[in-house]
């Protein structure tokens, strides 16, 4: 494995599905591949990577990486630093005494795309040529940030942070919305015209400038990093986790029957919560401002990033009831019923596994604090409580606001 052998397999990938909307927009690439502190970055990956393989030294021994250790081969920071969270949760699970049965622990690559599709838009498993990609779309990381932040800031109000949570009664309805779920709203009506490397005015511009609503739209701001920071990163190890649980468990491609399709999702959530839980020692640094014990930080991992997908499939089905309100149906309702649909099933699912999970780390002699436990109950409710405040700041959406936005976001061609 190299990376000639890798990026072959990527134009083939991109070639037939089009995963990065860029890789063939050499000047695109010039713009969005080159930033200034990327070779920092990606150094500052692979010295992570050196540090597993130190760690670990029998994986590295029986699984070919040493291409991921060639810095010329990395195109972003980010890519390389997905990769190293990857190699670590690969190589604590091959090492752990109850590590499954299974093949699947070589060619595993990350892969960065400037995907700017929002339907939905979490990493995603995609074996091409016996190479595995796990794709992270920049929409995934863009709709994190401003969820995340959202949610944080509409549950403190004043950055109050852990508190808020461990104190969460319910939304205060006369609370302005906040300027992040504004932003993420905005973004996701205006999707159709996005791109990362708009010349000029982006349609997300356009419409904060003439909108007194969507004027308020921040991507950037005050918000209590010792909460927003723990939460991203569980959230984003934990999807992480379970692509990579799609890997161990062999899984290729997308089944259409609905009840297959739940199953391999809960088969990669276990298998992900077995690889999140078993590569646990370098998170709890991350995790170090959460005033929660190291059992809790763990549950937190699944827990986030399935609120996650509530709380953006919230955003899809609101904006488009908002856009039928209005009589506009370019809007597929039968894939967002297909979706709603799902996630109901997913949720419940999840639900259950949360319990599964707490009895495991339990039976390993876990301790619950009193605060934690508070603190992680006003987290499940608050989150999940989140999901109509998402549906009532759209709905609170002047018409001429929102026609603004969806005229924005409509196509030229």
């Amino acid at each position: 494995m190299n990376w000639q052998a890798i990026n072959v397999a990527w134009d083939k990938a991109n070639s037939r599905y089009g995963f990065d909307p860029i890789h063939f927009d050499d000047e695109a690439k010039q713009l969005l591949h080159e930033a200034d502190d990327d070779d920092a970055q990606i150094e500052a990956a692979i010295d992570g990577m050196r540090v597993v393989r130190n760690e670990n030294p029998s994986f590295f021994d029986r699984f070919d990486y040493e291409w991921a250790f060639d810095a010329a081969g990395w195109r972003r920071g980010l890519e390389a630093n997905l990769q190293a969270r990857m190699l670590q949760m690969l190589s604590q699970m091959w090492v752990s005494p109850n590590r499954p049965d299974t093949a699947f622990y070589d060619r595993v690559v990350s892969r960065y795309t400037f995907e700017t599709g929002t339907d939905p838009c979490t990493p995603f498993h995609a074996p091409i040529d016996a190479v595995n990609f796990i794709t992270v779309p920049f929409s995934f990381a863009e709709f994190l940030n401003l969820l995340v932040r959202g949610f944080i800031d509409s549950v403190a109000g004043q950055n109050e942070g852990w508190a808020a949570l461990a104190n969460f009664d319910k939304f205060d309805r006369e609370a302005p919305v906040s300027g992040f779920l504004r932003q993420a709203i905005l973004r996701y009506l205006t999707n159709d015209t996005f791109h990362p490397s708009f010349p000029g005015e982006s349609p997300v511009d356009l419409v904060k400038r003439k909108s007194t609503w969507f004027g308020e739209a921040i991507e950037t701001g005050n918000v209590d990093e010792e909460t927003e920071i723990p939460l991203s990163n569980a959230l984003l190890d934990f999807a992480l986790a379970h692509e990579l649980g799609h890997v161990l468990h062999g899984h290729e491609g997308v089944a259409a029957e609905p009840d297959l399709r739940l199953e391999k999702e809960q088969d990669a959530d276990v298998m992900g919560f077995a690889l999140y839980s078993t590569s646990w020692g370098w998170r709890d640094e991350v995790l170090d401002p959460c005033p929660m014990g190291q059992a809790l930080r763990i549950l937190m991992g699944p827990l986030v990033f399935h609120l996650f997908v509530k709380w953006h499939l919230a955003l899809r089905q609101a904006a488009a009831f908002a856009k039928l309100k209005l009589k506009d149906h370019n809007v597929n309702v039968s894939v967002i019923k297909e979706d709603v649909g799902d996630s109901a099933a997913r949720s419940d699912m999840t639900m259950k596994q949360l319990g599964f999970y707490e009895a495991q780390i339990r039976g390993r002699g876990a301790e619950f604090s009193e605060t934690g436990e508070a603190i992680f109950r006003g987290l499940a409710k608050a989150g999940s409580a989140f999901t109509m405040e998402i549906f009532r700041s759209v709905q609170s959406i002047p018409d001429e606001d929102l026609e603004l936005a969806i005229e924005a976001g409509r196509p030229l061609f």
